[in-house]
């Protein structure tokens, strides 16, 4: 069984998937785009990087990601 995060329909069998844009990018699979979910996260975070104090920032959900993070 499969579920569409963005619309919650439950789907028979498993889908394939993908790393989103920002992962693709960061991992050197894609290249950056001016207009993409990438640069939209760059936008984002460039804004963040005006307001924060703390200069760490890392967000990990395996325990892969926190290795790397560190």
């Amino acid at each position: 069984m499969s579920i569409d995060g963005t619309s919650g329909e439950v789907l028979e069998g498993r889908l394939p998937t993908q790393d989103s844009e920002v992962v693709q990018v960061v991992t050197g699979k894609r290249k950056q785009s001016k207009n993409g979910d990438d640069a939209r996260f760059r936008t984002v975070m460039a804004w963040a990087d005006k307001a924060r104090h703390m200069r760490v920032r890392a967000n990990a959900d395996l325990p892969e990601q926190a290795k790397n993070a560190i």
